[in-house]
């Protein structure tokens, strides 16, 4: 993905952007996993309802 951005722009800055991007986004993902397994269940569970 950073090899096909840097061919497309020519420039090495929107690769390092990109990473940096995905990596907080998986860090934030990492930080609220909990809070965020809780949500999906109670979604379910709402879903589901009979």
């Amino acid at each position: 993905m950073f090899a096909f951005l840097y061919y497309k722009t020519k420039r090495l800055l929107t690769s390092i952007i990109a990473h940096m991007l995905l990596n907080s986004f998986v860090t934030i993902i990492q930080i609220f996993y909990d809070d965020l397994m809780r949500i999906m269940k109670e979604v379910q569970m709402i879903t589901f309802l009979p």
